[in-house]
């Protein structure tokens, strides 16, 4: 009896230790790494903590990011984060496509959901830019109300995901921003 008791023990104890690991989480880091500016400078590297990233998010005035970590966007630039929203909706019901196409002076641009990403692409003018973004990171964004993007979801959002986040290659520089567990790149 006395065994069962010790085992039984051991059992919570063991118990115990696996829920306090699993309550002391890895910290997740947010990495923003910039290459070949073209002018000769070195890399930049940013490694923050994703608990930082709220903080800092929090720090903004309200007139940039609401109390409540929302971003409003003007329609100076003639389209309504609404309207965008609505566009992505139906762009989601349609699944794997190129949904837009346009030409601007002498740069093509092309947009297309691919799997679980976003992909963007300009090129012309002896330029060629990729951006891919993940489609949950698209639809956090977006799941704020009326004229405003949903940033304290988005950072929430990041820390359950590994990875790259975003990929912007150009033809002089790179930016690669990404999730994981460790503090360095």
């Amino acid at each position: 009896m006395l065994a069962l008791v010790a085992v039984a023990v051991g059992a919570v104890f063991v118990a115990a230790l696996g829920a306090q690991e699993a309550a002391e989480e890895t910290p997740r880091w947010l990495h923003i790494q910039v290459e070949g500016e073209g002018d000769g400078t070195r890399p930049t590297a940013l490694n923050f903590p994703l608990k930082a990233v709220g903080a800092l998010v929090a720090m903004a005035p309200d007139e940039i990011i609401s109390s409540d970590g929302r971003l409003t966007v003007a329609e100076d630039h003639g389209v309504s984060v609404s309207d965008i929203r609505t566009m992505w909706q139906e762009i989601m019901a349609v699944g794997d496509s190129e949904f837009a196409t346009f030409q601007r002076a002498d740069r093509t641009f092309a947009i297309a959901k691919v799997g679980d990403r976003v992909e963007v692409r300009v090129t012309g003018d002896g330029e060629n830019t990729r951006l891919d973004l993940p489609v949950v990171m698209v639809d956090t964004l977006l799941s704020g109300d009326g004229e405003t993007l949903n940033l304290v979801a988005a950072i929430d959002q990041l820390s359950e995901l590994r990875g790259d986040i975003v990929c912007v290659t150009e033809d002089t520089r790179q930016i690669r921003v990404w999730v994981d567990e460790t503090a360095e790149q």
